[in-house]
């Protein structure tokens, strides 16, 4: 519900699309992502805090409103 709601304020403010990046080892994220219509686009690395280190990550983008 709470993808939901972001995904629909985001198609009010009329953005074009969101973009997310998940940790390569949060699959409940990369699974949230998924099911919210997200699609992989590639890989990438962030830092994180809580690791103090460099982490790999996965980048998703979905579409809204059915524009590119």
């Amino acid at each position: 519900e709470a993808m939901e709601a972001i995904i629909a304020h985001a198609e009010g403010l009329g953005l074009k699309a969101l973009v997310a990046q998940a940790f390569q080892d949060n699959l409940a994220s990369i699974k949230v992502l998924t099911r919210s219509g997200f699609e992989y686009e590639g890989e990438g690395e962030l830092y994180s805090l809580a690791r103090a280190a460099t982490v790999p990550t996965f980048r998703y983008r979905r579409v809204l409103g059915g524009r590119e």
